[in-house]
């Protein structure tokens, strides 16, 4: 990775173009929970620099993306990484990318069932949607209304929990995988009708996303294994509704785990000009997680969150120069009967400034079954981060 990176960053003369971008954050938090040896807040500082190059003809262009992160408490939360680093050459109907990058599949608000391929980057929280970077050859040939993409991840990135004083500690050693390739082939597109559709459809072949969970010698431990998973994710635009629709179909390589189906269906009504401007979306999606052999093992044991849930929320946006934006929102799960409730406040002030404030609580179940929400426990947060664009 650090030769892919000098090898980007050497020939800068044979570019024409030269984009920096940058930003710098204090990010703070604060926790109400049961535990007394957990910690009750967190402060650290953000940062994120971007680098972009393109050459005279336009057909080639370089990105790098370092993000910095300081905890003044976790240890483990103070790094230097690379997010991407990438090459990319750019023809009429095709592309080419190597290198360490981000990739985003979906369609839902809360859960993407078919984004599987970058790990989360567990060290900003279990919620948090922040990714790592994956190194991987990507090829892209383009149609008029749609593409198809072959990407090869060559590795998966090592998983890493924050320490046992937070609050999103998990106590899982995680095995590291052999360094074996996992491939994808997407295709997807548009329809050009009344009623729009955007559609795509994924063969996954190599690691599955979700890691399987043992004790060997009563140490939970999480561990890699290989699989074949179809996903898809779609939407249709009509009038002012949005309806989506993710799935996938994956088949286990693994006696101790049952193949196993994902399914999410969601609904987004949009109420133009409430007052002043802004409009209102009213959301509602439902995710569910079914196994093939009852007798192995099941989501909960897995500790998966959705795999019988309903979320309901609004998102409104002010459509100011700022882009101000309020999101509320519950997950309730209605087989445990837990919940989680969420409240998000983003704008950009002073041209330069941008803020975001979110608060979560969790309500877990009473029940004797260990969930994740459970492992969390009764929680409460709220928390504000500040970023200087620059």
């Amino acid at each position: 990775m650090r030769f892919l990176t000098i090898f980007i960053l050497i020939p800068l003369s044979l570019f024409a173009e030269l984009n920096f971008s940058a930003s710098v954050a204090t990010f703070g938090e604060g926790y109400i929970h049961n535990s007394d040896t957990k910690d009750k807040q967190r402060v650290d500082i953000r940062g994120d620099f971007k680098t972009k190059f393109i050459n005279n003809n336009e057909d080639f262009e370089a990105i790098v993306d370092v993000e910095y992160l300081y905890d003044k408490s976790d240890e483990s939360r103070r790094y230097i990484q690379i997010d991407e680093a990438k090459v990319k050459y750019l023809d009429e109907y095709f592309d080419i990318t190597l290198g360490k990058m981000i990739l985003f599949w979906g369609a839902l608000e809360v859960y993407n069932i078919a984004d599987t391929f970058n790990q989360s980057n567990t060290l900003k929280g279990s919620f948090s949607s922040n990714k790592l970077g994956e190194v991987a050859l990507k090829a892209d040939y383009y149609f008029e209304n749609s593409e198809f993409n072959t990407v090869v991840k060559f590795y998966n990135q090592d998983l890493i929990y924050p320490y046992e004083k937070s609050p999103f500690y998990m106590p899982f050693n995680v095995v590291t995988p052999d360094k074996k390739p996992t491939y994808y082939f997407k295709y997807s597109g548009s329809t050009d009708s009344d009623y729009p559709i955007d559609y795509a459809f994924i063969l996954q072949y190599g690691y599955d996303n979700q890691l399987k969970i043992s004790y060997p010698l009563y140490t939970p431990t999480q561990s890699y294994y290989q699989s074949i998973k179809l996903s898809t994710y779609n939407n249709i635009v009509l009038d002012s509704l949005l309806l989506k629709f993710e799935g996938s179909y994956t088949r286990v390589d693994d006696d101790a785990l049952s193949d196993y189906i994902q399914s999410g269906f969601g609904g987004e009504y949009k109420i133009e000009d409430i007052a002043f401007g802004s409009s209102l979306d009213l959301i509602l999606e439902y995710y569910r997680y079914d196994t093939n052999d009852n007798t192995k093992l099941s989501a909960i044991d897995l500790f998966r969150v959705y795999q019988n849930d309903i979320f309901g929320g609004a998102r409104l946006s002010f459509n100011n120069k700022d882009d101000s934006s309020f999101l509320f929102g519950i997950v309730g799960d209605l087989e445990y009967d837990e919940y989680s409730i969420s409240a998000k406040f983003e704008s950009s002030f002073y041209d330069d400034y941008s803020i975001k404030i979110e608060a979560m609580q969790i309500i877990p179940t009473t029940s004797d079954n260990y969930t994740v929400y459970k492992a969390i426990d009764d929680f409460k947060s709220i928390s504000c981060k500040v970023k200087y664009h620059f």
